[in-house]
């Protein structure tokens, strides 16, 4: 038994320096970029953006219509509520208050249609960014990219090193001249 307890431990104590002896040896190069730099400078980039306001802007028109409607009969009702019975003035009210809600539900639905709409458009430029963030890192030696920027342009990275930044490198990549400093 004392044998066997010597041989795990010789055992532990040789996959410990075999494996401290790779990970030194392992080198570690780390890049950063900005996808939120790196999105607005592609041309397609904008094609969608224009596709995505205008698809905005017809939910908006659809919604102001069915306001203005609204509006017309409240006002219809105020004006002429005293010569009408009560139960016309009930049922008007009814009429309004179902286009009140159907309002609501429209606004609910074109917020959903809208993200989808934002999330088919930008989903493959996402898709064709990443791939040429895996190409340049690959092509590179990079063991790690980070991005550098969330989408406010807020920083995630507290300090870096300014020729760790890929985001030129990925920019090439895709075939987009990136800007002068």
């Amino acid at each position: 038994m004392f044998n066997f307890k010597s041989f795990v431990i010789a055992l532990a104590s040789v996959l410990l320096i075999t494996w401290s002896a790779a990970a030194q040896t392992t080198t570690l190069k780390i890049g950063y970029t900005s996808a939120a730099q790196i999105l607005p400078a592609m041309p397609e980039f904008k094609v969608k953006q224009t596709e995505i306001q205008s698809y905005a802007k017809m939910l908006e028109d659809e919604l102001k219509k069915r306001q203005e409607d609204i509006q017309k009969k409240l006002q219809d009702l105020e004006t002429k509520g005293s010569t009408m019975i009560p139960v016309v003035i009930q049922e008007r009210e009814k009429e309004i208050r179902t286009l009140q809600q159907g309002i609501y539900e429209f606004q609910q639905t074109a917020e959903a249609d809208l993200q989808k709409k934002e999330k088919e458009a930008l989903d493959p430029l996402y898709d064709k960014v990443q791939k040429a963030i895996d190409d340049v890192a690959k092509e590179n030696g990079y063991t790690l990219i980070i991005n550098g920027t969330d989408g406010s342009g807020a920083s995630s990275i507290l300090y870096s090193d300014p020729s760790l930044d890929v985001t030129n490198l990925v920019l090439k990549k895709m075939g987009i001249e990136p800007p002068k400093n």
